[in-house]
């Protein structure tokens, strides 16, 4: 498996004692729940509910941890940050980032998921 820019499944691969099968259903589940954790956020921040997106982008930020997927976790981090401050006039921008890093996360994921050899 190559290291990947987006995410290091070499690294989460390690963390789970090379147990492929395990990293794929821990890839399958989160690629079932990530649009919903993806709403969350998007929701909470078009309604100015900064509680609600603090723990939106911690469930989030929480759940690509599994990936070591840097860009994504910070992008996270950072609108939950802003949830805790109540501080969400970079919230869209913030949230731009967030959707641009969960897609290539995804996509990422997904090359992963349908590679069963």
């Amino acid at each position: 498996m190559r290291q990947l820019l987006v995410s290091d499944l070499d690294a989460a691969l390690n963390a789970l004692e090379g147990d492929r099968e395990l990293l794929r259903r821990i890839v399958d589940l989160f690629l079932l729940q990530a649009p919903q954790l993806l709403e969350e956020v998007r929701e909470s921040i078009s309604r100015g509910d900064a509680p609600t997106l603090e723990r939106a982008a911690h469930k989030l930020r929480g759940s690509v941890t599994n990936f070591v997927a840097k860009k994504t976790y910070d992008a996270a981090f950072r609108l939950e940050s802003m949830g805790r401050d109540g501080d969400l006039t970079q919230a869209a921008a913030a949230q731009a980032e967030l959707e641009r890093a969960m897609g290539e996360l995804q996509a990422t994921l997904v090359e992963f998921s349908k590679d069963r050899a």
